[in-house]
């Protein structure tokens, strides 16, 4: 008896040191996970302030845009790291435990981190880091300064120092920043203005790396927005090259005699699409002409190619005049959501 006991105090006690390997941090799921089958990207919102974890908002207004369906579903992250931490280190440990528990997809291309202030700096740094496990970094009005929580050196200086040791080494990454243009942060040296400068040229093309300074203050209407932008900019580079579509009206012209118009659909998915939807999934397509709108759901289950047909009204502006359409067949890029 005492021998079980021992033994089950020993698995207990194994079981605490497990959990206790990461710090602590909390996950916002993304609206629809338990019954979609998909596999999500994850955001890691990082921390602004020591002994708490993010308090600007980003993580909520993300989750908020999220539901709205300004981008594809991610899993949200927040970590909480003290002043005396070794933020790398403990993300080593959080990163496992999430992959284990989550559906993620776990490799560093659909793995961001974010932040605000000096949670900008951390994201920048720890995906900076060499063999990093982000493939995405994030600053939102971003405090770049020396000397703050969590320093291990000058962003700045670093990416100058990648670049000269390896010309293609920014290329692993993808980088965007956001900022207000009337805020102390965003012209300092080595900051958001010098900074995002600084990687556009360094990239090989400025797909890769963006920033934008929006005239503004910082405030709730600002961080919303770059909410919005997140999430926009992160769609599109995780999703990039995986669907291209066709649209094809049945004819280049309608009358106030037509009363519909018949559009052919035809979206094309690359192999990369099983990494999100190992499963199959639905993939919506929307038209607007003229303000009339119609949206077509397409089930597929895996690479290949699907075909639709939208039925959408189409009345003229006024009786004497012709709403023109696009019958071009030629190949282009569609919006797409996996719901």
């Amino acid at each position: 008896m005492k021998r079980t006991l021992f033994v089950l105090i020993m698995i207990l006690l194994m079981a605490l040191a497990v959990t206790a390997a990461a710090a602590e941090y909390t996950v916002i799921l993304p609206e629809g996970y338990e019954e979609s089958g998909l596999n999500y990207p994850v955001i890691y919102v990082m921390p602004d302030t020591a002994g708490k974890t993010d308090t600007s908002g980003l993580a909520g207004c993300l989750s908020e845009r999220m539901a709205a369906g300004d981008g594809i579903g991610m899993i949200i992250v927040c970590p909480l790291f003290s002043e005396d931490d070794d933020p790398a280190a403990e993300m080593s440990g959080i990163i496992g435990e999430v992959d284990s528990t989550y559906r993620t997809i776990p490799d560093p291309g659909h793995r961001a981190a974010a932040g605000t202030g000096r949670g900008g700096y951390l994201s920048y740094m720890l995906a900076l880091a060499d063999d990093s496990p982000f493939g995405v970094a994030v600053s939102v009005r971003g405090d770049f300064s020396t000397g703050g929580t969590w320093d291990t050196g000058s962003v700045y200086d670093r990416v100058k120092a990648l670049y000269a040791a390896d010309r293609t080494a920014l290329d692993r990454i993808y980088t965007y920043m956001d900022a207000p243009v009337d805020d102390e942060w965003t012209d300092l040296p080595g900051s958001t203005d010098d900074l995002g400068a600084l990687m556009i040229g360094y990239g090989t093309g400025s797909a890769r790396h963006e920033f934008t300074v929006r005239p503004g203050i910082w405030d709730d209407a600002f961080l919303e927005e770059s909410a919005g932008r997140v999430l926009n900019r992160l769609t599109g580079y995780m999703l990039e090259d995986l669907v291209e579509g066709l649209i094809a009206p049945a004819q280049a012209a309608v009358t106030t005699e037509d009363q519909t118009i018949d559009v052919m659909c035809s979206v094309d998915l690359k192999e990369g699409i099983a990494v999100h939807a190992p499963n199959g999934t639905e993939i919506v397509i929307g038209l607007d002409i003229n303000g009339q709108e119609a949206q077509k759901a397409l089930t597929v289950t895996g690479p290949g190619t699907g075909t639709s047909t939208i039925w959408s009204m189409r009345p003229p502006k006024s009786p004497e005049q012709e709403t023109r359409t696009n019958a071009s067949e030629e190949k282009r890029k569609i919006d797409i959501f996996f719901i």
